[in-house]
């Protein structure tokens, strides 16, 4: 029986722009919907390379400190813009914007097209000397490969979503790795089918000014996960119904005292 969700994505995973994305964001919507506690490691700003590493680093301590067995957690990744990255500067010259001691940003610097208006200097030499479409696509679902096989590997159930669109004709580069991952357990599937990225919801749905999504459009499109989630025969979801609890007895969507 499933009764963690371990989610993971970048703003649009943590509701940027929302009065109480703790309450209203997807992965919260989602978890009180499924029944089961949550822990989301989504950070504003992530590069796809962020959200692997993340995931590999703290699901050990997930694991741990939750007291569940691993085949009793969900891994819910939610892919973010292809054309993100991230370096490593060290501790001492990492953001100054994040908390000392924040074991997601530590020595890590993001890199993003945001940042080059920034001036920041090594986004632009990223994308002057070392960005390709292709290549970048390729290097992602590489990883993906690779974490993919370290999740079922180590008995969690992983699942996966889109949250910006790719091209609908993978290039060749990324042929090889997108054949080792499983259509099912990617929503809307690989290369995800039109209108099931989480940004290409519905346009009725409001957006905030800088274009994230509001209340409305998360409850949607966790609305659009849980029903294929449930579809899955391969998962065993507690039902709502029969009153199953989580086995800590905290309540369904809370993260509780998990520190990762």
């Amino acid at each position: 029986m499933i009764r963690l969700l371990v989610t993971n994505g970048c703003s649009c995973a943590v509701g940027k722009e929302m009065e109480r994305p703790e309450r209203d964001g997807w992965p919260v919507v989602l978890a009180e919907s499924l029944g089961v506690e949550l822990v989301n490691l989504a950070r504003n700003g992530s590069s796809n390379r962020r959200i692997t590493r993340t995931l590999v680093e703290q699901l050990p301590t997930v694991i741990q400190q939750s007291g569940y067995a691993p085949e009793e957690i969900l891994t819910l990744v939610s892919w973010s813009e292809t054309s993100r990255h991230e370096h490593y500067v060290g501790k001492k010259r990492s953001l100054r914007r994040f908390n000392v001691g924040d074991r997601f940003h530590d020595g890590w610097q993001r890199i993003g097209s945001w940042r080059v208006r920034e001036g920041h200097r090594a986004s632009i030499a990223f994308y002057d000397h070392l960005w390709n479409d292709d290549g970048q696509l390729a290097s992602q679902f590489l990883d993906w490969v690779m974490m993919d096989a370290l999740l079922r590997d180590t008995g969690v159930h992983p699942r996966y979503n889109f949250a910006f669109p790719i091209p609908r004709e993978l290039p060749a580069s990324a042929v090889a790795a997108a054949e080792q991952l499983s259509q099912a357990r990617t929503f809307g599937g690989i290369p995800p089918r039109p209108g099931t990225c989480f940004l290409e919801m519905p346009s009725e749905y409001e957006r905030g000014p800088g274009g994230h999504s509001l209340e409305e459009g998360h409850r949607w499109f966790a609305g659009q996960l849980r029903a294929w989630l449930q579809n899955d025969q391969t998962l065993q979801l507690p039902s709502r119904e029969t009153g199953d609890e989580p086995r800590n007895g905290k309540g369904a969507g809370a993260s509780g005292d998990l520190v990762v």
